[in-house]
């Protein structure tokens, strides 16, 4: 393959048209580790706690991950199929419950338990 072979292939490559439905982002998960993947780089954009003390320090130079890097990061590395370990979030990630809704959740179940218990004595 000669370079204006490759010029040429990178070039046309990289001047595509992306569809006009396409988002610009989307966010992704792998193994916990949240991020958001720029459709226009191909790369993922950490948005872990981890990522952003070890960017502020200096131990890492970014937070940004190739899709395998990133399957890497959230620990799912051993699988090598990026595209099964990472979670695609089109519409933004899902709302998680947090730690008091979760616990107020367990104490009402167990209060309401307690009730059925002792009407049934």
């Amino acid at each position: 393959m000669t370079e204006k072979w490759k010029v040429a292939t990178a070039t046309a490559a990289a001047t595509a048209a992306v569809p006009a439905e396409c988002p610009t982002s989307v966010a992704v998960d792998c193994g916990g580790a949240k991020g958001e993947f720029v459709v226009c780089e191909g790369l993922v954009h950490c948005a872990c706690r981890g990522c952003a003390e070890a960017v502020t320090a200096g131990f890492q130079p970014t937070n940004v991950f190739g899709l395998q890097a990133f399957e890497f990061h959230g620990g799912k590395g051993s699988a090598g199929k990026w595209k099964a370990s990472i979670k695609v979030f089109p519409d933004g990630y899902p709302p998680e419950e947090t730690e008091a809704e979760a616990a107020a959740a367990i104490a009402e179940d167990e209060a309401e338990a307690a009730a059925a218990a002792a009407a049934a004595a």
